[in-house]
């Protein structure tokens, strides 16, 4: 007998390749450059086992850049970027994340001078809800929501110590 609170796992054809993530970024010199361009970045990920200097040398440009940073087994990444079928025909120990990958925002992040500007310009008092200390990402796409039903003029975010606006925040806040 089949108990009913065991997860199924959905099946795919091995013909079927992994969906990938559009805002997933892998690959030493693709993550590096999204990192140093400016453009938003909520995390990257690094592998376990990656050279300490290395990982060093991320973790410090993903902090300059306001991404939080996870260690993650290689297998994760190696699902993650698609990469499992390229290790069988790469040669040995080379694959093509290297190690490193990163989530670009999938929302254009401003300042705040811009969303008190955005205000001026419609004429209202600046409506802003500051989002301190939310680490839940479902709680910060929930607040997201709440504040645009309130007609909030924007969110602001910390780079630091607090939930980074990830797919999960998107689809928490789904209809905002």
């Amino acid at each position: 007998m089949e108990e009913k609170n065991q997860p199924r796992r959905p099946r795919r054809s091995p013909e079927e390749p992994l969906q990938k993530n559009e805002s997933l970024v892998y690959g030493k010199n693709p993550v590096t450059e999204l990192l140093k361009s400016g453009s938003g970045v909520d995390t990257v990920l690094i592998a376990e086992g990656m050279a300490p200097a290395v990982a060093a040398y991320y973790t410090a440009l993903a902090k300059d850049a306001g991404a939080t940073v996870k260690r993650v087994h290689p297998n994760k990444l190696r699902l993650m970027t698609g990469t499992e079928t390229a290790r069988m025909s790469a040669p040995s120990g080379t694959e093509s994340h290297q190690g490193v990958a990163a989530f670009a925002s999938e929302i254009e992040y401003v300042t705040v001078d811009d969303l008190m500007a955005a205000a001026k310009d419609k004429g209202e008092a600046p409506f802003l809800v500051l989002s301190d200390g939310i680490e839940d990402p479902h709680n910060l796409g929930a607040v997201m929501r709440s504040a645009l039903l309130c007609g909030a003029h924007g969110i602001v975010i910390p780079k630091r110590g607090g939930a980074s606006v990830t797919p999960t925040v998107i689809k928490s806040s789904a209809g905002a």
